[in-house]
């Protein structure tokens, strides 16, 4: 599941802008049948929090179930006219806060970095204590 309603992220990092945040996140999934565990990344990157969402004040290294988003790459210019972005746009509604133990794959490689294409690159699995249970 990548960025959807009912996918568990974790925030990476806050960015309060007044009326609404950003916030960088990760979402992974477990691949079926590996033993140890592992895990795959399928999104990371900035998201928009607005409404309920920005009113919860998402911290750095909290746990989410997303329950309310969209996904968009159109919008209005000035004039009216449609234009469509270069990347699609991330907006989260609103979440759950996880505790930790809490149901929800929030799996984050210690060692994550930006790309060089603006992207994230993930760590490979070294051991076990990355796994998160």
């Amino acid at each position: 599941m990548g960025f959807s309603n009912g996918a568990y992220a974790k925030i990476k990092e806050v960015d309060n802008k007044g009326n609404y945040t950003k916030a960088k996140i990760v979402i992974s999934k477990k691949v079926k049948n590996s033993n140890p565990a592992q895990y795959v990344c399928t999104y990371a990157g900035w998201v928009s929090m607005v409404g309920k969402a920005h009113n919860c004040r998402p911290m750095a290294g909290q746990k989410i179930k997303i329950t309310n988003c969209d996904v968009t790459n159109g919008y209005l210019d000035q004039s009216g006219e449609q234009k469509f972005a270069n990347s699609p746009q991330c907006t989260i509604f609103e979440y759950e806060l996880q505790q930790d133990g809490a149901q929800g794959n929030t799996y984050v490689p210690s060692a994550y970095t930006q790309g060089s294409s603006g992207g994230f690159e993930q760590a490979a699995l070294d051991t076990d204590t990355d796994l998160p249970f």
